[in-house]
């Protein structure tokens, strides 16, 4: 059976071993070493600036990825805030 004429339910009882990746290459570090994070679908995305004692592991880290330093440290962080939720306050 074609995978186009699978359920939803047929697709995702597939175990990983049938699914067919040749149309869908692995990448390594090489591929994604010019990569960016950038969200789209905003019209807005309100700044604010703030000085950050960072230590220099991490200041080292996003410069060698290359790109727009703060803009890179700042994608990270709101990255990890869609990921951990806010604690709850008292």
């Amino acid at each position: 059976m074609n995978p186009s004429e699978k359920t939803a339910e047929e697709l995702a009882a597939m175990k990983d071993s049938e699914i067919d990746f040749s149309d869908n290459p692995a990448t390594d570090r090489a591929f994604w070493k010019g990569a960016k994070v950038r969200e789209f679908g905003r019209t807005t995305d309100e700044k604010t600036a703030m000085p950050v004692i960072v230590d220099a592991e991490t200041i080292d880290y996003f410069k060698q990825r290359g790109g727009d330093l703060p803009a890179s440290m700042g994608a990270a962080l709101k990255e990890y805030t869609k990921n951990h939720p806010r604690p709850e306050t008292p």
